[in-house]
């Protein structure tokens, strides 16, 4: 379980870790507070923004007379299935 766990922020926080890298090796000065801040917050914005989005699908399906079942949500890892 921890494994999961350790796996699901590490690709919740590679991202952000990989823009902080790169702006510190082309000379951008070290990353201060606000920085770890942005980092720790990047996932909930994701994530938020995600479930947004697929409401707006619901809602404009539900609008046009389709029946919505359910909700799908990607997982951390995870491939589409067609």
């Amino acid at each position: 379980m921890a494994g999961r766990v350790f796996v699901a922020l590490l690709q919740a926080l590679s991202f952000p870790l990989v823009i902080a890298g790169l702006a510190m090796l082309f000379g951008h000065e070290v990353p201060g507070p606000w920085t770890a801040i942005n980092l720790l917050l990047w996932p909930l914005v994701t994530v938020s923004s995600i479930a947004v989005h697929e409401a707006g699908h619901a809602i404009v399906a539900w609008l046009v007379g389709l029946e919505v079942l359910r909700q799908r949500f990607p997982r951390p890892g995870s491939r589409s299935r067609f």
